[in-house]
This record gives structure tokens, C-alpha cells and sequence, in this order.
């Protein structure tokens, strides 16, 4: 059952997995991914459709939607957007 919202809420959200983020190989790596412009794999547009799901099931209306302009943000965004 949605949850009535009589406020704004933020809502923060991660972006699904790319193809760099489903094996770490360490912190200096990790930092590196962060600025790499990959797409979503198709796991990670499942998890980005997943969340647009359950956020709707939830009851978050979306007014607004900020992301980065990196794909993968972008995608995700796109996805939650789309419900």
C-alpha cells in the first residue's frame, strides 16, 4: 500500500551496475570508475527498472528528477522518469 506524503521528499538513488562496478579490484580503482562515462549492463537497467518500480509502488510522485550527465545516471533517471 502507498505511503501518503503530505511533505517533499528527497529521494537519493545510485545508478544500476556498468560493467566497471560489478567486480571491484580495489579503493584506487573505485575512484577512477567514478569518472568513466559507461552505460548501464542489462542487470543494471533491470535494478534501474526495479527502483522505478518499488518507488512507484511506494507512492513517490516524481515532479523533478536531477541526475549527473554521465550515462549510467542518466539511464537510471530515464527509468524512474518513464513510470
Amino acid at each position: 500500500m502507498p505511503i501518503k506524503h503530505d511533505h517533499p521528499i528527497l529521494v537519493v538513488a545510485r545508478h544500476g551496475t556498468t560493467s566497471l562496478n560489478s567486480s571491484h579490484t580495489g579503493e584506487s580503482a573505485e575512484r577512477i570508475r567514478s569518472w568513466a562515462n559507461v552505460p548501464l549492463t542489462s542487470q543494471g537497467t533491470k535494478e534501474a527498472h526495479q527502483l522505478a518500480t518499488k518507488l512507484v509502488t511506494e507512492g513517490f510522485p516524481f515532479e523533478k528528477i536531477w541526475s549527473s550527465d554521465l550515462s549510467r545516471a542518466v539511464e537510471t533517471a530515464e527509468c524512474v522518469g518513464d513510470k
